[in-house]
């Protein structure tokens, strides 16, 4: 047996005793043909997930078949570069219909993230698809009564959600009766695009936290909450950096400057990825994420998990599943947050906070290499092929 790496993931590679080195699929089971529908365009949590996830199983051996709507408006059409697997763009409902794997007859699995009724049903009409999961990657609510996710109902055979609680909440809001599993999205591997290192440690004398907040500036995700409560949260906060865009920014930086706090809450708009993303969330010491509504499972806390960065999050939707010992977590009630925060500052500045117990706990659970064996795993189980 030899050690092989490949894209920094190592794995150990058998002989059959026909001097033919195995592959991982081969030694864990048959190749599988898999289709991933998803959109791809942009930046966001469904374009790394698609990407990461269709990356890691073609890196395992199996074929991989991305289809993508066209890109919505303000997006651009360049997709990742990649020859690990192939891509179905701007596909029509007759195409997806008809869509082939290339060296097999028929898909494995195809697997859906998103809401689309076109993707729904082009993969439901699909024959060369012998096995159908739907990925809940919102928070499993129903938004209107004519949903395009009442087709899961019709010809699909699974469901995954991505947090424990939106897997629950589907199943309630569908009538959903059948094989379901849980398991998360892909966020961007930063142990892979960049170098993570070691977390941020205190700096001696810092009595107060450097705090703060990315994500999508919008009226759910609780940063205007942050502002009106500034005064509770000051006393253990020195800064609060927020880093995004969305539709209530301007009403937020125009709150900011009537309260007279440009000085300690800065706004930083759009943020980086890879190496200047990792460097970003480390150069704090607590994410704040106040969801007040509807809520997935936020790649974003995986992202500060890999890089030893605590959380503190409004236990809304899937944000549960993130719970550790070095980060807290509220019972969904945002009254609560101030007094995690204060309980989290207490143990911070008696140094009981672990980054280093942050990162071995993303990397055992959540690493772009756990996830992806337990999606194959899943995949396995609906398929049947093992």
């Amino acid at each position: 047996m030899m050690l092989q790496t490949h894209n920094n993931r190592s794995f150990v590679s058998a002989s059959d005793g026909s001097g033919e080195e195995l592959t991982p699929s081969d030694k864990n089971g048959h190749p599988l043909a898999v289709l991933l529908v998803g959109y791809m365009h942009g930046s966001g949590g469904i374009q790394n997930h698609t990407h990461w996830f269709a990356t890691g199983l073609a890196e395992d051996g199996h074929e991989v078949h991305v289809a993508t709507p066209a890109p919505m408006h303000g997006d651009t059409d360049e997709l990742p570069t990649t020859e690990l697997y192939s891509v179905q763009r701007a596909y029509s409902l007759f195409s997806l219909a008809n869509l082939r794997p290339q060296t097999k007859s028929h898909f494995d699995t195809a697997i859906v993230a998103g809401t689309g009724w076109k993707a729904m049903l082009g993969v439901a009409l699909n024959r060369r698809i012998r096995k159908r999961i739907f990925f809940e990657v919102m928070s499993g609510d129903r938004d209107r009564l004519c949903d395009p996710r009442i087709l899961a109902s019709y010809r699909f055979d699974m469901i995954v959600g991505q947090a424990t609680p939106v897997t629950h909440r589907f199943c309630q809001e569908f009538n959903w009766d059948g094989r379901v599993d849980t398991v998360p999205a892909l966020p961007e591997p930063l142990e892979r695009t960049a170098e993570v290192g070691k977390p941020r440690h205190r700096n001696a004398g810092q009595q107060r936290l450097k705090a703060c907040y990315f994500g999508r500036l919008a009226a759910h995700k609780g940063v205007e909450w942050m502002l009106d409560k500034w005064s509770d949260l000051e006393q253990y906060v020195q800064s609060l950096d927020i880093h995004g865009i969305g539709p209530e920014e301007s009403r937020i930086r125009q709150k900011i400057n009537e309260m007279g706090a440009a000085d300690s809450i800065r706004m930083h708009g759009r943020y980086p990825t890879g190496q200047a993303y990792v460097d970003l969330l480390k150069s704090y010491d607590v994410m704040l994420l106040p969801t007040v509504g509807q809520e997935g499972a936020p790649l974003v806390l995986l992202e500060a998990m890999a890089c030893g960065l605590p959380f503190i999050a409004n236990g809304v939707g899937g944000i549960s599943d993130y719970s550790n010992p070095n980060c807290e977590v509220t019972s969904g009630d945002i009254t609560e947050f101030a007094g995690k925060l204060g309980g989290f500052h207490s143990r911070w500045v008696r140094e009981e906070i672990s980054g280093i117990a942050i990162q071995e706990f993303y990397f055992d659970h959540f690493s772009s290499q756990a996830l992806t064996e337990r999606w194959v795993s899943c995949i396995r189980q609906a398929s049947g092929r093992r």
